[in-house]
């Protein structure tokens, strides 16, 4: 037996019950595992952007903020921000791209990569305990609806570009 959800449309009105429109549904289910991640890395004195622009030069080693931004698909402001505040704190270095002067290179200070570290076993266990909410049986479906839903919203981003475009 599942629960679905069905809404059908009224050509003639404009309301739309938010609890039922899978966008917001995901759009806060992401901002509340984004608060719960939150709580780990405020202990560090780290925000949401600045641990996953951590986490990227962890992974990518020397990068350019361009380079974060497709990594981690943040928005350039939010990736200029974490930056700035982490190049503040030392935990970043920051240096000249010799072969192309418009960008800066980025890399992690040993201090950073300790910070780093430090955060992984937490979020690592916040990740595994949200996970168990999906039982065993139910996790490739999972896998599959979720890149289904990636492929689509992509889909459905350029058209929705196409159709700016038009008008």
């Amino acid at each position: 037996m599942t629960n679905q959800i069905v809404v059908e449309a009224d050509p003639g009105t404009s309301t739309l019950p938010l609890e039922q429109f899978l966008p917001d549904r995901i759009a806060v289910l992401a901002s509340a595992i984004s608060r719960g991640l939150g709580k780990i890395y405020a202990r560090y004195d780290l925000g949401v952007s600045e641990w996953r622009v951590l986490a990227a030069l962890a992974e990518g080693g020397e990068l350019t903020a361009k380079s974060i931004g497709l990594r981690t698909r943040m928005h350039k402001t939010k990736i200029s921000r974490a930056v700035s505040l982490l190049s503040a704190r030392e935990l970043i270095n920051r240096r000249a791209n010799h072969t192309d002067h418009r960008q800066t290179i980025l890399s992690l200070t040993p201090e950073g990569a300790n910070v780093f570290r430090e955060t992984v076993p937490l979020a690592t266990e916040f990740g595994q305990k949200l996970e168990s909410a999906i039982p065993l049986e139910d996790r490739a479906a999972f896998e599959r609806c979720m890149l289904n839903l990636q492929q689509r919203t992509a889909e459905l981003a350029g058209a929705v570009s196409d159709l700016d475009a038009d008008h």
